[in-house]
């Protein structure tokens, strides 16, 4: 659906619309693929209620380095030096209908 907003956005030609995504996001390879597909911004405050509620203060910040761990070697696989380099370009596209 995210692609669908973003090109929905583009051929609009509306211009200073921002597309935030506040769902579903577990891992540094969700955060990835959203921006590459277009969104502005990616909240993760589930996981972040989670590891307060597991651990408090500590698994929030244990949390929040795994996830961005994650996303920097995401960066490094695909070979963006740079969240403004991400694009559809660097994902695969399935062949599930």
């Amino acid at each position: 659906m995210l692609g669908e907003c973003v090109k929905g956005v583009r051929d609009s030609k509306a211009q200073g619309i921002e597309i935030y995504v506040d769902c579903g996001i577990r891992t540094g390879d969700d955060v990835l693929k959203c921006l590459a597909i277009g969104a502005t911004c990616v909240f993760v405050g589930r996981g972040v209620i989670f590891a307060n509620a597991c651990e408090g203060l500590r698994g929030v910040e244990k949390y929040l380095d795994m996830l961005r761990k994650e996303f920097t070697q995401s960066m490094q696989i695909v070979g963006a030096k740079s969240v403004k380099e991400l694009n559809e370009n660097h994902l695969i596209k399935s062949t599930i209908p």
